[in-house]
């Protein structure tokens, strides 16, 4: 029967699992030192072995030679696991067996002892799945199990899991692997394979791989069927990636605002068949590149940067508009080819403008404008400034008087009166300006009253 190659080639034992030495290591002197744990959590990215190590350990607790931190993978009890057969190593699925009937059915079923061999292993995959009535059943069989039960449990997302679980088991972070590390491997699987594959090819799909061994051998299965002596090229056709060349160009001709261009090269590619979202991830990842190559010879980033915080808005945008993707795509680039990049301005080219010197003369040649302005801020503002008279102008300051115009001067004395002036004094001479008033005069009142009625002071 044929077998692909992600379980032709899956880890038999800890030696074989790749990426993941912290956490083989120690499980390794964990059975060594007969020190094994009731319950594990095992969490981490997709296709990073998970369940394989879960396999690896119940296989070293259970083989006849055990147990031992190293498996003969000959004896019975290590084949009936290797193919799943083994009536000790129960592999449960939680995200079709989440419901607390079938964790009641385990936990009655828990108490009866080993059929071959020492322990009895509970893989339960995708565990974050079971609802909260079933992880409330598994509390009290987590707290005190039987000893010949062991439970590993396997998630993607250890963040939905209750507390109350995660603080019964040991738990182990699964990374992602090294983009090196899965190039190592599948160049081992192509020669055992004899794939007639190129350099370049397994270097794209270890890039694409994202981390994922699993990832990486189905899409080496994949280029392995598609073409004979496969290149970097033909790895990109079957991922639906787009060209190098192609990306590169996409993003000359944007950072050279040729518009007609981007939508020209843009309608090709949609036409070819690659998606928007997917243009949109390449794009990205070229950027990233010629941001990380950039910095290494010490040269400009800031456009590279403009342009991804562009695309990765367009990114969010079809995610909540997927029937848009399109559009969105074509109106992000057109808008950086237009507008959207930041042009570098080094200081030897900037040019600072000299102080403007401030006077009577020069306030009087703008004062009409000044009043105009104050008539849009404030209409009745303007008929109260009118009446002013400048007196002096110094040390940042422009002094008037009212000429005895009381009223005028108490409106203008109001703070927010004057800010309106100063604001705008500021918006004409690029300055801070202070608006003062003059000290009132002194007025002789009885010498007032003789001027209005014609009279003389009698002493």
């Amino acid at each position: 029967m044929y077998l692909n190659l992600a379980r032709k080639y899956r880890p038999k034992s800890f030696d074989e699992v790749v990426g993941q030495e912290h956490i083989t290591k120690t499980l390794i002197n964990a059975v060594r030192a007969g020190r094994i744990s009731p319950a594990y959590l095992f969490f981490g990215p997709r296709g990073c072995g998970k369940t394989s190590v879960a396999r690896i350990l119940a296989k070293c607790l259970n083989c006849k030679d055990g147990p031992s931190p190293v498996c003969c993978c000959k004896c019975s009890s290590c084949l009936e696991i290797d193919n799943g057969s083994s009536l000790d190593v129960i592999e449960i699925d939680g995200a079709s067996n989440r419901g607390i009937d079938q964790i009641r059915e385990l936990r009655e079923k828990i108490g009866y002892v080993p059929i071959s061999g020492r322990y009895k292993v509970y893989i339960i995959d995708e565990v974050h799945m079971l609802t909260q009535e079933a992880f409330n059943a598994l509390l009290k069989t987590l707290e005190e199990p039987p000893f010949h039960a062991i439970f590993v449990f396997a998630t993607t997302e250890p963040y939905r899991l209750p507390k109350t679980i995660v603080s019964r088991t040991q738990g182990f972070e699964f990374r992602t692997i090294e983009k090196r590390a899965i190039k190592e491997h599948l160049l081992k699987i192509t020669g055992l394979e004899n794939f007639n594959i190129k350099p370049s090819a397994i270097e794209t799909i270890s890039k694409y791989a994202q981390g994922s061994l699993r990832d990486g051998e189905v899409i080496l299965e994949q280029v392995a069927l598609y073409k004979d002596a496969a290149d970097d090229n033909d790895v990109r056709m079957v991922l639906g990636i787009c060209k190098e060349e192609t990306v590169f160009l996409l993003i000359d001709t944007v950072k050279n605002k040729k518009t007609k261009d981007v939508l020209s090269i843009i309608r090709e590619m949609i036409e070819k068949g690659f998606f928007s979202a997917q243009i949109i991830r390449d794009i990205l990842e070229k950027l990233r590149e010629m941001i990380v190559e950039a910095v290494e010879n010490n040269r400009e980033i800031e456009w590279y940067i403009k342009a991804s915080e562009v695309l990765c808005e367009a990114q969010e945008r079809i995610k909540r508009l997927p029937d848009e993707a399109d559009v969105i795509l074509e109106l992000s680039l057109v808008k950086l080819s237009q507008d959207g990049f930041l042009d570098v301005v080094h200081e030897e080219d900037v040019q600072i403008p000299k102080e403007i010197e401030i006077d009577k003369d020069s306030i009087m040649k703008v004062w009409d404008d000044i009043l105009e302005r104050v008539g849009e801020a404030k209409p009745t503002l303007k008929p109260v400034l009118s009446e002013a008279k400048i007196i002096d102008v110094s040390d940042g300051k422009i002094t008037v008087s009212f000429d005895g115009k009381n009223t005028h001067r108490r409106i203008m004395e109001k703070d927010e009166n004057k800010k309106i002036v100063e604001d705008i004094f500021y918006d004409l001479f690029n300055k801070k300006i202070s608006f003062t008033l003059s000290s009132p005069e002194k007025i002789d009142i009885i010498e007032k009253i003789c001027e209005i009625f014609s009279a003389s002071e009698v002493k």
